[in-house]
C-alpha cells in the first residue's frame, strides 16, 4: 500500500506540474501578446503625438499668418477709407476752384446762362438747300 499511496502522490504532483506549467506557459502567451499588443499601442500613440504636434505647429504657424493677413487687411482698409475722405476733398476743392475760375471768366453771368441757346435763334443763319 505504501508504494501505491507513493505512485499516486507522485502521480498527483506531476498532474499538479503539468496544470501549473499550462497555466504559466498560458500566463507567458498572455504576457506576450498583452507585451505586443502595449508595444504596438504605444507606437500608434506616438505617431499620433507626432502628428498632432505637427498639426498644432501648422496650425500655429497658420494662425500667425492669417493674424497678420487679418492686420495687413485691416491697414489697408483703413488706407483706402483715408484715401477716399483724401478724394472727396480733392473733388471738392476742384468743384469750389472750378466756380471761382467761371466766376472769374464770366461764365456765371445771367448773359451767358440766357444766351445759351443764341446759335437756334441766328438771324444769319444760314439755309439749307433743299434738293428737289
Amino acid at each position: 500500500m505504501f508504494g501505491l499511496s507513493r505512485t499516486r502522490t507522485v502521480r498527483d504532483l506531476q498532474e499538479r506540474l503539468a496544470a501549473v506549467t499550462e497555466q504559466r506557459d498560458a500566463a507567458r502567451a498572455d504576457a506576450a501578446t498583452w507585451k505586443n499588443s502595449s508595444v504596438r499601442t504605444a507606437a500608434r500613440f506616438s505617431e499620433l503625438h507626432t502628428r498632432a504636434e505637427k498639426a498644432t505647429a501648422a496650425h500655429r504657424v497658420e494662425g500667425e499668418h492669417t493674424g497678420s493677413l487679418e492686420r495687413r487687411l485691416r491697414r489697408l482698409l483703413i488706407a483706402c477709407a483715408r484715401y477716399r475722405i483724401e478724394l472727396r476733398r480733392t473733388q471738392a476743392d476742384f468743384a469750389f476752384l472750378q466756380s471761382r475760375y467761371d466766376d472769374a471768366l464770366g461764365l456765371t453771368s445771367p448773359a451767358v446762362e440766357m444766351g445759351e441757346h443764341w446759335q437756334t435763334r441766328r438771324s444769319d443763319k444760314t439755309v439749307p438747300e433743299v434738293s428737289s
